[in-house]
């Protein structure tokens, strides 16, 4: 009978690795459409080098592919690989990438030199006051990917990361290029 008793708590790490980093609020798993042609809304940000990144600056002109992730969260990790290779791919074409960090004061010190270690080349700004969490991903589930058309409409949200879903999102993206 104590046996029994620490089975949930020892199912507990397991059922969390299992799904990743995201939280289950809002959005739709894998390839899901839901909220898809609602207007993003506008924000603005300062990127780990200082550098301004305004989404209106961005609108009418590229696809852009929001991604909500966090140093701590391993799926998000490996989610990053692929952003990389989209901006490498279809950067010239009109895509921009940019990462937003759910990093908390304690882990915050860590998003820099992670995406410097890494190479990665799109943008990586911090959401410091959750302003662009609570426009976008309230629930604040990470990996969470939204991509946004030309036309400043949502057409895609993705919450967790499945590597054997992206090609399916690269080929959603060709299609809005």
């Amino acid at each position: 009978m104590t046996f029994l008793r620490w089975i949930p708590t020892l199912l507990l790490p397991v059922m969390l690795a299992a799904g990743g980093c995201a939280s289950t609020g809002g959005a739709t798993g894998g390839g899901g459409d839901a909220g898809a042609e609602a207007s993003a809304p506008p924000f603005r940000a300062t990127d780990i080098d200082g550098k301004s990144f305004d989404l209106a600056d961005h609108l009418g002109k590229d696809v852009v592919v929001i991604s909500f992730w966090a140093t701590y969260c391993e799926p998000c990790k490996a989610e990053m690989p692929v952003l990389q290779r989209w901006v490498d791919s279809y950067g010239a074409r009109g895509l921009s990438v940019v990462s937003v960090s759910l990093d908390t004061a304690d882990t915050v010190s860590g998003v820099k030199p992670y995406i410097k270690k890494q190479g990665y080349t799109f943008t990586v700004v911090v959401d410091e006051d959750d302003a662009i969490s609570q426009a976008y991903n309230p629930s604040k589930a990470a990996p969470f990917m939204l991509i946004v058309g030309r036309d400043g409409h949502v057409v895609q949200r993705v919450e967790g990361f499945r590597p054997s879903e992206s090609d399916d999102l690269e080929k959603r993206i060709q299609t809005l290029l």
